[in-house]
């Protein structure tokens, strides 16, 4: 549990700068359009969450950074 804590500990610090793209912001807007019932990905950055994706449409198969729990 500690090497896999100290894995994804570092895997959240080594991109502290990653902002949001378009792609993000498209699918912002095709949630605001109604066209998006779930955003699924194996990102484990929140970027889309900071985008503006709602966090209960967004469904993280691999986890999130923010949390971490072994």
């Amino acid at each position: 549990p500690d090497v896999r804590r100290r894995a994804w500990l570092m895997r959240r610090d080594t991109a502290p700068g990653a902002r949001p793209n378009s792609g993000h912001e498209a699918l912002v807007d095709l949630e605001r359009q109604g066209r998006l019932r779930a955003l699924l990905t194996q990102n484990v950055d929140g970027l889309h969450q900071a985008a503006g994706s709602s966090p209960e449409l967004v469904l993280e198969l691999h986890g999130t950074v923010h949390a971490v729990e072994c």
